[in-house]
């Protein structure tokens, strides 16, 4: 115990008077001298106080491969430290958000081959909802001080912890292949899901320009927050994106989700870019005559778009759900966006079907429309493709539409004139 205190002592004092490396050319940084062991080694905090130690000491930037590095009974202050909260993960790589000397030079990174989660933080419950607290949050963020990391790699990482590399500016590559869970049905009915990609987790992470999570199930809150370089995304498991999700990813043109079905409050809130989104959710996934709940809310047959999801969406202008058993929509999701969209859309109406109801909100496209934004709505429902609308006549799908799917209403009271069209055909 007294040589970490020892080691935090020192560590504080490197803060302190510790200088950062000058700015240079990315040409000059990306060619920094790779840094491998070539034996397995122990990556215990004081291994790791030593290589960071000796990349500050030489001021030279570095591309650090720690994959031969190994667990050390006991260590629990950094490097590789072993994890009891999270089940089924043995190990986390943990950086010592503290110290700041040496990670300034570290342009890549390549995670000791048995990190199974970045930071501990994951099952981290604190209450994040002002611009203190994320701040306040931002200090304890596995990669803080790493100012320079152009590209992280972890093949065995399976949780990203919450805030992991919040504002690593710089960060355009990221190689996670493994991170992700298979989700069971009596987890999600426990309402015992696990998010694999934290809170906050790469906010602020302006160079990202793709990124891609074959596994992932579960996209915390505001994970991918601010990502102003975010131009593409591939997460073909993931059923549930959280709050915030993408909100500020001013790049992003298209969204394609095969599977996503619970889309969280503004998580494309000012996507500014954004054109068209797609959720692929297909009516096959209703299980057994009754839907999968979560908190109440059924999932994978129906797709739930919970307030503002693509409020101040300027370009938005498709929304294809044309797959989904049921569509919820809840206020104001197309507030302020474009001033025509359409929506694909197949809603069931046939009277003795199984329906788990309509609980969209009124106003739902927003509940103060100026004349500048959105003044024309058309949906297209397909008919006889298959199983979906075979045996519907299409004024019946036409007035159960413009039943239930309503305009804005003005502060008046009175309803907005929006053009509302409903198109029946083959799609």
């Amino acid at each position: 115990m007294k040589k970490i205190i020892s080691l935090l002592i020192i560590l504080s004092l490197a803060i302190i008077f510790g200088a950062c490396p000058p700015l240079e050319e990315d040409d000059e940084i990306l060619a920094g001298e790779t840094i491998t062991f070539d034996e397995p080694f122990p990556l215990d905090v004081y291994k790791w106080f030593e290589i960071l130690d000796s990349i500050g000491k030489e001021r030279k930037y570095v591309k650090l491969d720690l994959s031969k590095g190994t667990y050390v009974e006991g260590n629990e202050a950094g490097g590789l430290i072993k994890v009891t909260a999270v089940a089924g993960v043995d190990y986390a790589f943990d950086p010592f958000p503290a110290a700041s000397s040496g990670k300034n030079y570290i342009v890549s990174i390549i995670l000791p081959a048995e990190t199974q989660m970045i930071s501990h933080a994951v099952e981290d419950s604190a209450i994040i909802d002002n611009e203190e607290d994320i701040t306040k949050a931002k200090e304890s963020s596995a990669f803080r001080f790493f100012t320079s990391l152009r590209s992280v790699r972890a093949d065995n990482v399976t949780l990203i912890g919450n805030f992991a590399f919040a504002d690593c500016k710089n960060l355009n590559e990221v190689i996670f292949p493994r991170v992700g869970h298979m989700v069971s049905q009596s987890e999600l009915e426990g309402n015992g899901y696990r998010v694999d990609i934290g809170k906050y987790a790469f906010m602020g992470c302006a160079g990202l320009k793709d990124v891609k999570f074959n596994s992932a199930a579960v996209i915390g809150e505001a994970a991918f927050k601010e990502c102003t370089g975010l131009s593409n995304i591939d997460f073909p498991e993931v059923w549930m994106i959280e709050n915030n999700a993408f909100e500020g990813c001013a790049k992003l043109t298209n969204v394609f989700f095969e599977k996503a079905s619970k889309i969280g409050v503004k998580a494309f809130k000012d996507c500014t870019s954004l054109k068209k989104a797609e959720f692929n959710v297909k009516p096959e996934r209703f299980t057994s005559g009754t839907p999968l709940l979560i908190s109440g809310d059924p999932v994978y047959d129906s797709v739930i778009f919970y307030p503002s999801v693509f409020s101040g969406c300027k370009a938005f202008g498709v929304l294809n759900v044309r797959r989904a058993w049921n569509v919820y929509f809840s206020e104001n999701v197309l507030a302020h966006t474009s001033s025509a969209i359409e929506i694909y859309l197949f809603d069931e109406p046939i009277s003795g079907t199984t329906s788990f109801g309509h609980p969209q909100n009124a106003l739902f496209l927003g509940d103060t429309l100026p004349a500048t934004s959105l003044n024309k709505v058309e949906f297209f429902v397909p008919v006889d493709e298959g199983k979906i609308q075979k045996n519907a006549a299409p004024n019946n799908i036409k007035e159960h539409i413009q039943s239930r799917y309503k305009v804005g209403v003005g502060a008046d009271g009175i309803d907005k004139r929006i053009d509302v069209s409903v198109f029946v055909r083959p799609l």
